[in-house]
């Protein structure tokens, strides 16, 4: 009886073994979820974080599309509202984070291991906005990188932004990795619902008390404002001169440094920009809360 016993033992283990062995072999198959023919198409929330959809392929499952773009497979699930054990069905849209240290703005050599990541440009966008505002690369990076000689864009024009890498070989544990947790938060926070009206930004209007010094030597087009979303753009008017431009908000105004009453702080080049002759003066404003 002992040895019946034991013999059984020695068949579980091994069935055990079989069953994990298998599971672990599924897992380190290699499944194509890009491929040279494919480009990535980002989305941007209300809060200018990049997201990507895409649709499910054969064979692909939700571990190895977290594997490619390295994000944890818990935090993909719960992004998307997927159950914990549910399976992805073919041509299902799921919405992908893209992480800024994954896209590489200057054309690689080894191109075939990339492919392109690209923006559609929309009504009103310029090609500052679009590049150092919303994706913090130089202006003259993104001409290089679609061969513009000037600064006009067409509404619907893609524009390349950068290259993701699909030849990674990557071995990295998806769900001990660490992710930026603002990222996390905020993309949490701008899907309310897995569709495409997330993408709609809202701005607000507002005239107001702008303020520079004059003293001061910066020349990055920055403002400080009360209540704009932080790293979001600002379209700035001075209806005196009849000049626009558009600026990154660094930070709020911190209390009780300024008079109330002023409602935007310009370095030196945004104030330049909007032709500013008094260290205060009228603005409308355009931004995000």
């Amino acid at each position: 009886m002992y040895l019946i016993f034991e013999a059984m033992k020695k068949i579980l283990s091994l069935l055990l073994f079989a069953a994990f062995s298998n599971v672990i072999v599924a897992q380190d198959i290699p499944v194509e979820i890009l491929n040279t023919q494919d480009s990535i198409k980002v989305l941007l929330t209300k809060d200018l974080q990049k997201v990507y959809p895409h649709k499910v392929k054969a064979k692909q499952t939700l571990y190895s599309i977290a594997k490619l773009f390295e994000l944890p497979v818990t935090y993909l699930r719960k992004i998307n509202r997927l159950e914990k054990d549910a399976a992805l069905d073919l041509n299902q849209e799921i919405f992908i984070p893209l992480r800024d240290n994954l896209i590489r703005t200057d054309k690689p050599a080894n191109v075939e291991d990339y492919i392109p990541v690209v923006y559609k440009v929309k009504s009103k966008e310029t090609i500052f906005r679009i590049s150092r505002i919303y994706f913090d690369i130089e202006t003259d990076q993104l001409k290089s990188n679609n061969q513009l000689t000037e600064d006009k864009l067409d509404i619907g024009q893609y524009l390349t932004i950068g290259w993701f890498k699909i030849n990674t070989g990557s071995t990295l544990e998806q769900e001990n990795m660490d992710l930026d947790s603002v990222i996390v938060e905020t993309v949490e926070d701008s899907i309310a619902r897995i569709d495409t009206s997330f993408v709609v930004i809202k701005p607000k209007y507002k005239k107001g008390i702008a303020y520079w010094d004059k003293s001061s030597a910066t020349n990055q087009l920055f403002v400080l404002h009360k209540t704009a979303k932080v790293n979001s753009e600002i379209e700035l008017y001075n209806p005196v001169q009849g000049i626009r431009t558009m600026a990154k908000v660094v930070a709020h105004i911190p209390r009780n440094t300024y008079p109330d009453d002023i409602d935007v702080i310009l370095s030196p080049a945004t104030a330049k920009q909007l032709g500013a002759l008094d260290s205060r003066f009228l603005v409308e404003m355009k931004y995000f809360e």
